[in-house]
């Protein structure tokens, strides 16, 4: 493996982890700094399929979804 590559590894660690991070804490604004503008987001939940395009639209579906919680904690690994 290159240094770019581990380089590349690392940094898209760092994406999820601070995604994840931002999500426990319901800071969906500071979520959608992470995002392009034209950004689309996919989500499948068994035979639904989610589709949001455009970081307001992500943002809703993220603050909509985030609000049927009381808590959120994300473990991150593999």
């Amino acid at each position: 493996m290159t240094n770019t590559e581990i380089a590349n590894r690392l940094a898209l660690k760092e994406l999820v982890d601070t995604f994840s991070n931002l999500a426990d804490t319901k800071d969906v604004c500071a979520q959608m700094k992470l995002f392009k503008e034209d950004a689309k987001v996919v989500s499948i939940n068994g035979d639904q399929k989610f589709v949001s395009e455009g970081k307001e639209a992500i943002g809703k579906a993220f603050s909509d979804y985030l609000d049927l919680f009381h808590s959120v904690y994300h473990l991150n690994g593999q």
